[in-house]
């Protein structure tokens, strides 16, 4: 199975006011590799056209990472570039190291504007300010709904979501990848089964991720590792891929009473819920979300409604990661030895909830309130990029070229499509925006 996304920026695209943009995204979708990093909207033939309009990146789904995107392009940039039209110039040292500082639009058209736009999905982000300060204006929108509204769209008539087996689990907990910033997860595993929780759960786990196993895995936080080494050998196998996002499991719900959603980001300050926390909204189950704290704040802020006075959620506030997982533990500890008509009982005083949660989810005012975010905020950063520096960029990429390898110069202008009127025409364009 693909992710079908390409409609959904094609739909950003004709939302967008109908900005001269030049758009660029990642092709396999949710890829961090800088050769997938490609045009999503054809760029027009015309020269002077092209260099006048802004460029447009949307790192949408992953988190941000600074530092490991710019590791990744000194290392990809050579290999990605000879592909180019003008490959050659651009394996030229001088020019090379001059274009790998520029982050991602190390590949993108070279406009005359010096700032560019790089559309994001998470808050109270250190990344997104170290993109600022190295030339990217951001454009948050919260990209994960949109998705999620097209990914689950038949969870709001499906009849098998509407009804609980005679005898479910209390906890559905879905667990797959554990690499990179979900490490949490092999602890949150092993902590299921020293707790005695797992057995009253619909989970499973990976022993490989990425090729790697478990037990080899090389942990930033020291506090998550994993004391035990045959988890694979307890908790059943977890045999889905990174489609398994994009869907839902009827049987799933009926068979559990509340989903605990391990977010990608937990160990970390910044808010970006994905799709994993609406699901259980559209699929009509309450929740207790391992995220980044003040994750159920983020859906708040949206209009959803959570469980708190039925649900301890004092740990959306524990700002210490492994503190906030020995909460979350503690409160399935406290739910799951409840009797079986105590939780009965919760379920039903939760329902409420639960149905103002899905059918605001599927309400044209929920979308809006997503489009209508990310319209005002690329407006914004629309004007921002106009009122920045201008020609910069572009006049150092000729420099270098003409005053480091004059014997090429031609050759760059002819790559370029450049003649002598163009380059009046250039000098004159961003002399006349050049802001006093």
């Amino acid at each position: 199975m693909s992710i079908p996304l390409d409609r959904l920026y094609n739909f950003l695209d004709s939302v967008s006011n109908h900005h001269n943009l030049i758009i660029y995204g990642w092709k396999s979708h949710g890829s961090k590799k800088l050769q997938d990093l490609t045009f999503w909207r054809p760029i027009t033939d015309s020269w002077k056209d092209t260099r006048t309009h802004q460029v447009l990146i949307f790192h949408d789904q992953e988190p941000l990472d600074y530092d490991f995107s710019q590791q990744s392009i000194d290392q990809e940039f050579c290999n990605v570039v000879k592909n180019y039209q003008d490959g050659p110039l651009l394996s030229l040292p001088k020019v090379q190291e001059f274009y790998k500082k520029m982050h991602f639009t190390c590949v993108a058209e070279k406009t005359f504007y010096d700032l560019s736009l790089l559309v994001h999905s998470e808050k109270n982000s250190y990344q997104v300010e170290k993109y600022k300060q190295n030339n990217f204006v951001p454009v948050y929108y919260w990209s994960h709904a949109i998705i999620a509204k097209d990914w689950f769209r038949f969870a709001e008539h499906d009849v098998l979501l509407k009804t609980k087996s005679s005898n479910p689990k209390t906890f559905l907990i879905y667990n797959r990848a554990w690499t990179g910033s979900r490490e949490y997860r092999i602890k949150f595993a092993e902590q299921l089964i020293t707790n005695d929780l797992y057995q009253d759960c619909i989970t499973s786990f990976a022993e490989l991720d990425n090729n790697i196993h478990y037990t080899n895995h090389v942990f930033k936080n020291l506090k998550f590792v994993s004391h035990q080494t045959n988890l694979e050998n307890i908790l059943p196998k977890n045999t889905h891929n990174s489609t398994a996002s994009a869907d839902y499991n009827s049987l799933d719900y009926q068979n559990s009473m509340i989903e605990v959603v391990l977010e990608t980001l937990f160990d970390d300050g910044r808010n970006h819920l994905t799709e994993k926390s609406l699901r259980p909204i559209a699929c009509g189950q309450p929740f207790i979300i391992a995220g980044a704290p003040g994750s159920l704040q983020y859906l708040k802020d949206y209009g959803f409604k959570t469980f708190d006075g039925h649900i301890n959620e004092s740990y959306d506030d524990i700002q210490n990661s492994s503190d906030r997982l020995e909460a979350i533990m503690q409160e399935m500890k406290r739910i799951n030895i409840m009797t079986s008509q105590q939780k009965q009982q919760l379920i039903k005083d939760v329902q409420h909830i639960v149905e103002h949660n899905q059918k605001l989810f599927f309400s044209k005012e929920f979308h809006e309130h997503v489009i209508n975010e990310f319209k005002q905020n690329l407006n914004q950063a629309v004007e921002t990029v106009k009122l920045g520096p201008v020609g910069n960029v572009w006049k150092k990429s000729k420099y270098i070229v003409q005053n480091h390898y004059p014997e090429l110069y031609l050759q760059y202008l002819q790559y370029q499509h450049q003649d002598a009127d163009d380059l009046a025409w250039a000098e004159q364009w961003i002399q006349s925006h050049v802001k006093s």
